[in-house]
């Protein structure tokens, strides 16, 4: 299952139950996911979404299948809204603010989405190694817009502007996942009055980038 998304969550057959009940058994799920997969325990799952375990394998064929299948319902509400991003302007340093603001307002929509998937992408890939081979975050579809829409000119003459974007984008992506790491294992509540302070360090970094990258 290496096409994070392949699967159309909408033609799941947990998608035929009320929704009270579907976000119920998900919320539940994602909860305990939250612990690593391994440490993940079905029977409380169904405990906190007062289901029966059969009804619970019903939906889904084993542990794996309901894991993965978070994952793919968990991105299927992530990318679109980073879609939605207009990022028109030919400025990359400007679009990747832009792009920090947006992520930041989805953390604060979607906490509990953010924290499982932070926990999954940590548990499945020590776990699941194949499967995670060729996953890409959320985000790397809208790097690859931001890079693409870069304004040349605004580069100096005497670099690869090409190379320069690819170390900008390297930079972002590993500011991101460092961010990730160091906070793996906390709720996404527990950071949250960090916001600004982590802003304010990635937008020092994205200026001291622009010095040295730009006219």
């Amino acid at each position: 299952m290496k096409n994070f998304l392949s699967m159309d969550i909408n033609k799941h057959k947990i998608m035929s139950l009320d929704e009270e009940k579907r976000n119920r058994i998900i919320e539940s799920a994602m909860l305990e996911f939250k612990k690593g997969y391994r440490k993940a325990n079905t029977d409380i799952m169904t405990q906190n979404a007062s289901i029966s375990k059969g009804l619970l394998f019903h939906y889904f064929s084993n542990k794996k299948g309901l894991f993965f299948f978070l994952i793919h319902y968990s991105l299927n509400k992530i990318i679109p809204e980073y879609e939605k991003a207009a990022l028109q302007s030919g400025d990359i340093f400007s679009n990747l603010l832009e792009l920090a603001s947006i992520a930041q307002r989805l953390i604060t929509k979607y906490p509990l989405v953010y924290s499982f998937m932070i926990a999954a992408f940590f548990s499945g890939r020590d776990e699941f190694p194949d499967d995670f081979a060729d996953f890409n975050s959320p985000l790397e579809v809208v790097f690859q817009k931001i890079g693409t829409s870069a304004d040349y000119s605004l580069f100096r003459d005497d670099i690869d502007i090409q190379k320069s974007i690819d170390i900008i984008i390297w930079a972002t992506k590993g500011f991101s996942d460092n961010l990730s790491a160091q906070n793996h294992g906390y709720k996404i509540e527990d950071y949250e009055p960090y916001y600004h302070k982590i802003q304010e360090d990635y937008e020092g970094y994205l200026n001291l980038m622009r010095k040295i990258f730009y006219k």
